[in-house]
């Protein structure tokens, strides 16, 4: 059996980091291996702007970034996740964890803590990166609403950084992302629990529709219903 090695990346800024090949004005980012995710776990206690690397090819737990999502809506994000799922064949309930972060950019600019900033991973269910890329758009052509809050621009590259929990972006204090639900190996995306159910040969990529205008009035009442459900929920 070929054991599995986990790889975390100190990534101090986006622009100057690398994997290989440095060119000029930037560094081959420093790297933490090992073949047991609980050694992983312990040196994210460090926070050095640690990432994980993805690969198109590489097989990750179901995940999706979530940017600026005003937080009543989080439920219905949810209940649609779970019918788009079922739509194409999953039968598995959604086992979810999440984080936040409350320092994202609709937050600093309105002054509240009404949006949500989080990472998203599906426990439970694992494909490649290349396939959890055509499965997003597929949620975003059915649900063209998500469509500049549910940032998938990690997945399907030849090389993509996702951001652990406990570790801030490029340093600046207040960045990090919390875990809310969920345990931090939940989030290290290669760890693929026995239970991972690989939903590879499901997903079927999409033709993007055309976009319809929405009525502004349609969507004003969709809100208020939405706010009056996170309530009760409350």
């Amino acid at each position: 059996m070929i054991s599995q090695i986990y790889e975390i990346y100190s990534v101090p800024s986006y622009l100057g980091y690398v994997l290989e090949n440095p060119k000029k004005g930037s560094e081959i980012a420093e790297r933490f291996s090992s073949e047991s995710y609980k050694n992983i776990i312990k040196e994210l206690k460090n926070d050095k702007q640690y990432h994980l690397n993805v690969r198109k090819d590489d097989m990750l737990k179901v995940n999706i970034d979530i940017d600026g999502m005003k937080k009543y809506k989080f439920p219905n994000f949810k209940t649609r996740l779970l019918k788009y799922f079922a739509s194409i064949g999953v039968t598995e309930d959604l086992d979810v964890s999440y984080t936040k972060n409350n320092n994202g950019e609709k937050n600093i600019e309105t002054n509240t803590k009404d949006y949500l900033y989080s990472h998203f991973t599906i426990i439970n269910l694992c494909a490649t990166s290349s396939k959890q890329k055509e499965l997003w758009e597929g949620f975003i052509n059915k649900y063209p609403q998500y469509k500049d809050i549910c940032d998938h621009k990690h997945l399907g590259k030849e090389k993509g950084w996702f951001r652990l929990p406990k570790q801030t972006k490029e340093g600046v204090a207040g960045t990090k992302h919390e875990i809310i639900a969920g345990e931090m190996k939940y989030f290290i995306l290669h760890y693929i629990p026995k239970k991972c159910v690989n939903i590879d040969h499901l997903i079927i990529p999409v033709k993007p529709k055309e976009e319809k205008p929405v009525n502004p009035e349609f969507e004003k009442n969709v809100d208020e219903k939405d706010e009056k459900l996170v309530e009760l929920l409350d």
